[in-house]
């Protein structure tokens, strides 16, 4: 969450080795002639002694 993010939101996903679609979502309610934008942070969250 960045310092000025009220709300942040967190997910964990169970990736497989094979690459490939791990997550979708549909949105809806968008308007024409907007300008809209889409972040993400990711990290390994594997520990490096597994």
């Amino acid at each position: 969450m960045s310092p000025n993010e009220l709300y942040g939101r967190m997910a964990i996903f169970n990736a497989c080795l094979t690459a490939g679609e791990f997550y979708t979502q549909t949105v809806s309610g968008l308007c024409g002639n907007t300008t809209y934008e889409v972040g993400a942070r990711m990290a390994n969250t594997l520990k490096t002694t597994a």
